[in-house]
């Protein structure tokens, strides 16, 4: 199994194979635990929990199979976007309203979710979205609520992050990780949206 980075930048995705993962070095999935970038928090629709990134106060950027690749036509309870600034702090829970998904394949596995409720800058401001490719080299973070150890839950539901730069190959998806981003460190604009880990 592997699980596919999916490029999404306003450049165009054509030079940059995304965040290719396989499975053959599992003990690194974990990553290291954060509280950065409260922007980034998780969504449970239909009983599956994935990761997904504010982009504006009202609408989250995700995976499209996290909704079954599924977009609805009236406004309802659709589930939760869930974000918490600090281990002292209590979750803050925002109810999914509307989305619509972009594409059925790994290349195209991108879904918007609209809150019925903005979220306040004082919990967390949008991210902005990359409008090109950083130079080979630059440094970039994944995050996502995935779990740490493959085939188990282990970890799931707790944002971890992993280091690596730009136009280098990681190993680190784990299955909740779907729908997280990797972002530019420099910036914090969304580079990349993670699409599936396929088993």
């Amino acid at each position: 199994g592997r699980a596919l980075g999916l490029c999404f930048t306003v450049a165009g995705c054509a030079a940059d194979p995304g965040v290719e993962v396989g499975n053959d070095n599992p003990a690194v999935v974990d990553g290291t635990i954060t509280w950065e970038h409260p922007e980034v928090g998780t969504i449970y629709v239909g009983g599956g929990m994935c990761t997904a990134t504010l982009v504006t106060a009202d609408v989250l950027v995700s995976a499209a199979h996290c909704v079954d690749f599924g977009t609805t036509s009236r406004p309802g309870n659709y589930g939760r976007f869930m974000i918490q600034t600090a281990p002292d702090q209590p979750q803050q829970r925002y109810t999914i309203d509307l989305y619509r998904s972009f594409g059925r394949d790994g290349r195209m596995d991108v879904a918007l979710l609209h809150l019925a409720t903005p979220v306040p800058a004082t919990v967390a401001r949008p991210a902005s979205l990359g409008m090109a490719h950083p130079p080979d080299g630059s440094p970039v973070t994944l995050f996502g609520y995935g779990c740490t150890r493959r085939n188990t839950s282990l970890g799931s539901g707790q944002k971890r992050k992993f280091e690596f730069t730009q136009g280098t190959v990681t190993a680190r998806l784990c299955p909740g990780d779907a729908g997280g981003p990797v972002m530019e460190n420099s910036t914090g604009a969304v580079l990349r949206v993670n699409s599936a880990y396929i088993l």
